[in-house]
């Protein structure tokens, strides 16, 4: 069984390993039975190598305004591979320090529950974890995510059955355009 992973495996690319999983599984009854489940891991490998070094002085001035501004020593890995140019380094952080880090209209919470569902939507795995972790950090509740998860879903659902019909928007949603 091992071969037959290693020989699919190496047949495709190192971004993704496939193998079957045997798992026992007991019944009501106490009697067993196997469970057969195929596994199929996708490894992300990105396209660029991760800036670890922080030799280029634009660089470290922005890691080092990126650990002030959240109080931590932690770089993660998405500025790290930003770094391989420095322009675009700055230019994202400055973004996102001057939207997602300073006050505005909107709190700090509710825009990271916003990023995590366009990072949902947009099917960022990295995204929705870093936002769900600072969301979190920010006091959203399990109830709160709970909720949230629920109206994604429905989002998706409604979307997906207005887009398949072609349903055409009401007036009524142009009058403010209108005015």
């Amino acid at each position: 069984h091992t071969e037959h992973t290693k020989k699919y495996t190496s047949a495709r690319t190192r971004r993704h390993i496939h193998t079957d999983v045997y798992i026992l599984a007991f019944t009501y009854e106490n009697t067993y039975t196997y469970e057969h489940i195929h596994l199929y891991v996708k490894i992300h490998m990105s396209t660029i190598k991760q800036t670890l070094d922080e030799s280029n002085s634009k660089v470290k001035s922005i890691y080092q305004d990126i650990r002030d501004t959240r109080k931590t020593n932690y770089i993660g890995n998405f500025w790290r591979y930003l770094a391989f140019d420095p322009l675009l380094l700055k230019s994202v952080w400055e973004d996102v320090k001057n939207l997602m880090v300073k006050d505005t209209v909107i709190d700090k919470k509710t825009k990271e529950m916003i990023y995590m569902a366009v990072s949902i939507t947009n099917n960022c795995s990295y995204c929705t974890h870093s936002h769900t972790a600072a969301a979190k950090k920010l006091g959203m509740t399990s109830e709160e995510h709970s909720e949230f998860l629920s109206v994604i879903a429905l989002a998706a659902k409604t979307n997906q059955l207005v887009n398949s019909i072609q349903v055409p928007v009401d007036e009524i949603f142009n009058e403010d355009l209108e005015k």
